[in-house]
């Protein structure tokens, strides 16, 4: 009962993952795909797949997708000018991504277990669509303003205060629209991309980790910024506590989970004094080792379970 481990080599989420697997007397095969091009990769004519000797049967992939072979991967980009070689870079860089989901889809169709799912990763870094989604399914979202329009952001700000911006693809933390924001000039460079608004959301950072519907695990956040995710683009450690997961945060982070068809996912939350709560996102290649010691949760078990079956 083989599991396939698509990751960095350095993630700790595969070390732990890998652990767990063992304990549920199943043989983790790890793939550090940051050791570009690393190991030989073959699919045989005749259905063999190979990592530099045969996988045998597999009944589970974890895929690390954000790491298989995109541009922003940068462990594949280091030591490549650009200048000289960016088009033949992106092609190599393309042939092993294609690659690889060639390979996690094939397996899928065997029968094996994938995370996070091939289809549900098409969600995972558009924001719009996971956010329409949501109001689709009348989950409390936030007010969504993506534009290209100065004028538009201008008004969006007028309206709601205080508001919030970051990247539609996701990637970097949020940061608070200032009033140098507004300039005129700085307006301007929307045109060149867009950009996501969004009111800001008073309350505390909590996260619910979802797994074939059933909450395997939730944390909060502790960081005296507005977000928990300008301590990490920051390089400091954020504290972390369990979550006692009540129906209502459960209920919203399974709808949320259903919404976008994904079987394993982080569900971020904002939950404010009054106990209400707002619906920030789903991220469908989570962080989960750092959860499991500090909060004490059993993600990887989990995990694992599943994958092994």
């Amino acid at each position: 009962m083989t599991v396939l481990l698509l990751a960095p080599s350095e993630m700790s989420e595969a070390d732990k993952l890998s652990a767990a697997v063992e304990q549920h007397s199943g043989d983790p095969h790890q793939v550090a795909v940051d050791d570009w091009p690393g190991a030989p990769v073959s699919l045989q004519a005749d259905g063999e797949i190979e990592f530099g000797e045969p996988l045998g049967e597999v009944t589970g992939v974890y895929a690390h997708t954000p790491a298989l072979f995109t541009t922003g991967a940068t462990p594949f980009l280091d030591g490549v000018d650009l200048n000289e070689n960016v088009w033949a870079t992106l092609t190599q860089l393309r042939e092993h991504r294609t690659t690889f989901e060639s390979l996690v889809g094939i397996l899928a169709d065997r029968g094996a277990t994938v995370l996070p799912s091939p289809g549900a990763v098409r969600t995972n870094r558009r924001k719009p669509l996971q956010l329409e989604r949501f109001r689709a399914a009348g989950l409390p979202a936030p007010e969504t303003l993506v534009t290209t329009e100065p004028a538009a952001a201008e008004r969006f700000c007028e309206r709601h205060g205080r508001v919030v911006y970051k990247p539609v693809a996701g990637g970097a933390p949020p940061a608070v629209v200032t009033p140098d924001d507004l300039d005129e000039e700085r307006l301007a460079k929307l045109r060149a991309a867009p950009v996501q608004f969004q009111p800001f959301v008073p309350g505390d950072d909590l996260r619910v980790y979802v797994l074939d519907g059933q909450i395997v695990g939730g944390m909060r956040y502790e960081s005296d910024r507005f977000s928990f995710k300008l301590d990490q683009a920051a390089g400091e450690d954020v504290s972390v506590s369990p979550l006692d997961v009540d129906d209502d945060l459960a209920e919203t982070a399974r709808r949320a989970a259903d919404a976008l068809d994904v079987r394993f996912g982080a569900v971020d939350l904002r939950r404010a004094s009054d106990g209400s709560h707002t619906l920030l996102e789903v991220n469908q290649a989570p962080a989960f080792a750092g959860a499991d010691e500090t909060a004490e949760l059993g993600v990887a078990d989990a995990l694992a379970e599943l994958l092994v079956e």
